[in-house]
């Protein structure tokens, strides 16, 4: 594994830290301002958003990812991608905005929210671009650029949000300027950076059509992954309320923290993996890399929940209590659904109607664990459905991926983290009570988990020779 990897993993891990910091230093802040029911109302608005940020570009970003290290003509691919984009969300916004009263009464189930939906469409154009401009920074290997990026963004949304919320009194809406504020100046800088390097006033239809091509079978996929993210918000909001779908919407923000531990390897995974997968040697260097992320997720995972009591002390507060319980769920869900990642070998075929299939069983087991436990044992419920559905997506992922680029992976050691990650949780729950109110014994307990890490030598050493590191076990 190359120097520049890590190098690189160091800058995205910064970036990402920065970003989600951000995030985590306005949550008291936002969940003292808003209600649960501003609180849900937003976390619909987000899922809506990501729902439309994958229609209304068919996935063309995936396309970018697959061709661009094979093909010469590098900023036409791009330059096509990126003109697309722009008439694609501008042509959203206008008819968002024809729309707002009845787009906002299906996802808001009432026709009280049409101002806050008028400015997330703004949001969701602007997000989609932005997300845009930073995958097309990751892929050429732009990592400082894409952390100044972070920095301009996150820098605006703070000012921007002391400005809306503390100075004017705004609530839900304030948090929407701000947000659209550090996105703008945030695309803006990317922008900048990219105009010259990637960006021209090229266009091709022919590879337009290529990309779309490819990106044909990702996007029913995609819908289908984010209309799952959607079911369990809006079956809670069905069955119970606005006021749990804001109790579920945290728990799934405080789970997001377990990203801090490896989203700078994540990030520089995917342009990794498709500039090396054809060389000699790299299915058994991706499998050791593979050990080596999951098994900082389960020092992450259980760190999570060791702790938790004292992460929603500072930045929840007592408002959303409810939300804490459902963490362990939705934590380990969260781990389960960033598997595929990892196994881009359906992908590398061009079959992408298998990801369909695979996420089509996702759905339904989601659906009906959904209809089942949501009137049961309400939000928890949800919870522990998409915990379910994406155990199964993670193990079918795997399975199709390893048919067609079989990643020379050290199962025993893989299933041995997965087996930790699930005996933790389960010992973790039932002697809580008993135990886990001393700070200090947990933090013996995390110890002591980091050292059975060790004797099964699931963390490898890393070794430099030159300019170089390599993960060895």
């Amino acid at each position: 594994m190359s120097f520049n990897f890590f190098n690189t993993s160091f800058y995205y891990f910064l970036s990402s830290f920065i970003n989600r910091g951000v995030i985590f230093l306005l949550l008291p802040f936002y969940t003292r301002i808003l209600t649960k029911v501003d609180y849900g109302i937003f976390e619909l608005l987000l899922v809506f958003g990501s729902f439309a940020n994958i229609i209304i570009c068919l996935e063309i970003s995936q396309s970018i990812y697959r061709f661009y290290n094979e093909t010469n003509k590098k900023k036409l691919y791009s330059s096509t991608a990126f003109w697309f984009s722009i008439f694609a969300y501008l042509t959203f916004i206008l008819i968002a905005l024809v729309f707002t009263k009845e787009i906002s009464s299906i996802i808001f189930r009432s026709e009280n929210y049409i101002m806050i939906f008028r400015l997330g469409i703004f949001y969701i154009s602007l997000n989609g671009i932005f997300i845009l401009l930073c995958n097309q920074l990751r892929l050429q290997g732009f990592s400082k650029i894409y952390l100044k990026t972070a920095v301009v963004t996150s820098i605006t949304t703070i000012i921007a949000s002391y400005i809306f919320i503390y100075i004017y009194k705004l609530r839900l809406e304030g948090v929407l300027l701000a947000l659209i504020s550090g996105l703008l100046l945030g695309a803006f800088y990317s922008f900048l950076n990219l105009r010259n390097i990637t960006y021209n006033l090229s266009f091709s239809f022919k590879i337009l059509l290529k990309m779309l091509k490819f990106s044909f079978f990702l996007l029913p996929t995609s819908i289908l992954v984010i209309t799952s993210s959607f079911l369990d918000r809006y079956l809670i909001n069905y069955y119970l309320s606005l006021n749990e779908v804001g109790i579920y919407s945290v728990s799934i923000r405080i789970s997001s923290l377990l990203l801090f531990f490896t989203i700078g390897i994540q990030l520089a995974y995917t342009p990794f993996f498709f500039k090396i997968y054809k060389k000699k040697n790299s299915k058994a260097k991706l499998g050791n890399l593979i050990i080596f992320i999951f098994s900082i997720y389960l020092l992450g995972y259980l760190f999570l929940l060791l702790f938790l009591p004292e992460i929603f002390n500072i930045f929840i507060g007592n408002s959303f209590k409810e939300s804490e319980h459902i963490v362990k769920y939705s934590a380990l869900s969260l781990v389960f659904s960033q598997i595929y990642i990892f196994f881009p070998g359906i992908m590398i075929v061009n079959k992408n109607y298998i990801y369909f299939f695979i996420y089509f069983i996702v759905f339904i087991i989601n659906l009906i664990l959904n209809i089942c436990l949501i009137p049961l044992i309400g939000v928890e419920g949800a919870a522990v459905s998409s915990l379910i559905a994406n155990s199964f997506g993670a193990v079918l992922n795997i399975v199709c991926s390893q048919l067609y680029f079989k990643i020379l992976i050290k199962w025993s050691k893989f299933l041995v983290l997965i087996s930790l990650i699930l005996f933790f949780s389960y010992f973790y729950h039932f002697i809580k009570i008993v135990v886990f109110n001393d700070f200090f014994l947990r933090i013996l307990f995390y110890l002591i988990a980091i050292y059975i890490v060790y004797i099964f030598k699931l963390l490898p050493t890393i070794k430099k020779n030159k300019n170089k590191f390599s993960l060895n076990y």
